[in-house]
């Protein structure tokens, strides 16, 4: 992985290779953006183009299993819920607050 900075944006990830996107710790962090960067929430069935998109890559090129284990670390350590079938991020406060 590559960091990438646009005019005006926040840096994202490029994806460097061929292969699918495993690596649990750069989907997550793409998840956790991609989720703070919704207004209203993200739907679930839009997280993987939505991390695509982060990362550079093609969506067929993000690995379902590994952005499944991504979102399950996300919500087992509290930085992302998921209400109503989309995806929400959690306060640092309310994180902070157990």
């Amino acid at each position: 992985m590559t960091d990438e900075k646009r005019e005006g944006t926040m840096p994202r990830l490029r994806a460097v290779g061929e292969g699918p996107v495993t690596d649990a710790a750069a989907l997550a962090d793409a998840a956790a953006r991609c989720v703070e960067a919704a207004p209203g929430g993200l739907p679930r069935r839009a997280l993987g183009a939505a991390v695509a998109e982060r990362l550079g890559v093609p969506a067929g090129r993000v690995a379902p299993d590994a952005l499944a284990t991504a979102l399950g670390l996300l919500i087992a350590t509290g930085r992302v819920d998921e209400s109503a079938g989309r995806l929400v991020p959690v306060a640092q406060e309310r994180r902070e607050a157990g």
